[in-house]
C-alpha cells in the first residue's frame, strides 16, 4: 500500500461529495455512510485497491483517527448549541445523561448477553461502547436546512448537547467493565473511582471550562486590538481543539469530556461578538476530518469476522436499534417535564438509536475483533 494511493482515493472523495453535497443530502444520505461505503468498496473484500491492515499497529492508527475526528465534532457541536439552551433545558438534559445513559447501558448489555451468547461482562462492556451518542454521525442528522426545516430547535440542541457531553461521560462505565473483567490497572474500587470519576471525567471537565474561559477572553482581547479577523477563527477552532485534547491527554485524563467543555466555554465568548458569530464554521470543521476517518473505517470493518458470527449480529444490530434507547426515554417520560408531547420523547428516542448504531459501526474495527474473540471463548 503506498501513501499516494491513500490520498488519492480520500481527496477523490471529498471533492466528488463536495460537488454533490446537496444532491446527497436531498437523497437522505449522509456523507459518513457514503465514505465507508467507498472505502468497503475499495478494500480488501472487493476491489482490493487499498488493504491498511498490512500496518504496524491498526487499532492504534484508528485509535489516533477517531480522537482527532471526535474532537472536531465535539467543537462543532459546541458551536452549534444555543447560548440559552442550559437555563431552558438543564433539568432535561441532566435526565438524559444520568438516567437514560445508564438505562441505555442496561438494555444494549442484555440484549448483547441474550443474543450473542457471550459471557455477562463481555456484554455489558460492548453495552457501555455502543451506549452514547455519536457527535459525528449526529452532525449530519441535527445540521443543516432540511433539520431546521423539520427539527424543532429544541430537539435539535438537546440531541447536540448529549451526543457532546455523554462520549466523554460513558468513559467510566467502559472502565468500570474492564476493572470488572481485571483488566484495570488496580484491584482496589476506591483508587478507580477517585482516578476515573474524580480525575479523569470531573477533572477533565473543569480543566476544559477553565480553557475555554481563558482562551475565549483571549480572543476577544486579540479581536479587539486586531491582532485576529474572523478569516482566522476556523484555524484557531481547529489548533484549539487539539491543544486541549493533547493537553488533557498528557495530564492522564479524558481528553474528549475537555474538548466539548472548553468548546461550549468558548462558544459563549465567540457569541458575545456579533462579527465573529457571523462565520459558520461547523461543517468545515467537520467535513474535514469526518470524510477520511469514515473512509478508513470502511476499509477496516472486520467482514469476515462479522460473517462468521452469522445472524446473530444482524439481530444484535436490529435489537439495539429498536430497544437500546426508545424505551428508556418512554419509562423517564414524567421526568421530561419540559416536553408535553410523545413527539418530543419519540424523535429523541429515534434519532438517538440510529447514531448508536453509526456509533457501533464506527468502533467495528477494534470491537469487532473483541467481539469475536469473545465468542470463541463461548
Amino acid at each position: 500500500m503506498e501513501f499516494h494511493h491513500v490520498l488519492l482515493a480520500v481527496s477523490l472523495l471529498i471533492v466528488v461529495s463536495g460537488l454533490l453535497i446537496l444532491k446527497i443530502k436531498s437523497m437522505r444520505l449522509t456523507e459518513p455512510i457514503i465514505a465507508m461505503l467507498f472505502g468497503l468498496i475499495l478494500g480488501p473484500y472487493l476491489l482490493d485497491f487499498l488493504d491498511m491492515h498490512n500496518l504496524e499497529n491498526p487499532e492504534r492508527f484508528m485509535e489516533l483517527a477517531s480522537m482527532l475526528t471526535i474532537s472536531m465534532a465535539l467543537m462543532a457541536t459546541a458551536y452549534r448549541i444555543r447560548d440559552d439552551y442550559l437555563r431552558s433545558y438543564g433539568s432535561t438534559q441532566s435526565v438524559i445523561l444520568l438516567l437514560v445513559m445508564p438505562l441505555m447501558w442496561l438494555f444494549s448489555g442484555l440484549i448483547a448477553y441474550l443474543i450473542l451468547d457471550i459471557s455477562l461482562g463481555l456484554a455489558f462492556l460492548i453495552g457501555a461502547i455502543i451506549t452514547p451518542t455519536d457527535p459525528v454521525v449526529a452532525s449530519s442528522i441535527v445540521s443543516g436546512k432540511l433539520a431546521q426545516k423539520f427539527l424543532p430547535a429544541r430537539i435539535r440542541d438537546t440531541l447536540s448537547f448529549e451526543s457532546g457531553a455523554n462520549d466523554g461521560l460513558a468513559f467510566p462505565l467502559v472502565l468500570l467493565m474492564l476493572f470488572i473483567l481485571g483488566e484495570a490497572d488496580t484491584d482496589n474500587i476506591l483508587v478507580w473511582v477517585m482516578k476515573v470519576v474524580g480525575w479523569d471525567t470531573l477533572g477533565a471537565m473543569l480543566t476544559g471550562i477553565f480553557l475555554g474561559y481563558i482562551f475565549g477572553k483571549l480572543m476577544h482581547q486579540a479581536h479587539s486590538r486586531q491582532f485576529m479577523n474572523t478569516q482566522s477563527l476556523l484555524s484557531f477552532s481547529i489548533a484549539f481543539g487539539f491543544l486541549v485534547l493533547s493537553l488533557v491527554e498528557t495530564l492522564q485524563a479524558n481528553g474528549i469530556i475537555a474538548v466539548f467543555a472548553a468548546g461550549y466555554m468558548l462558544k459563549q465568548e465567540i457569541s458575545g461578538n456579533e462579527e465573529l458569530e457571523e462565520e459558520k464554521i461547523q461543517e468545515m470543521m467537520e467535513r474535514i476530518f469526518t470524510i477520511p476517518v469514515f473512509f478508513f473505517f470502511g476499509l477496516f470493518l472486520p467482514i469476515d469476522e462479522w460473517l462468521a458470527l452469522g445472524w446473530k449480529i444482524v439481530f444484535f444490530g436490529l435489537f439495539i436499534l429498536l430497544f437500546r434507547r426508545l424505551p428508556a426515554f418512554v419509562l423517564l417520560k414524567p421526568l421530561l417535564t419540559k416536553w408535553n408531547h410523545w413527539y418530543d420523547i419519540l424523535l429523541m428516542g429515534w434519532f438517538g438509536s440510529s447514531w448508536g448504531s453509526g456509533n457501533f459501526l464506527c468502533h467495528a474495527y477494534i470491537e469487532g475483533n473483541a467481539l469475536s474473540a469473545g465468542l470463541g471463548r463461548g
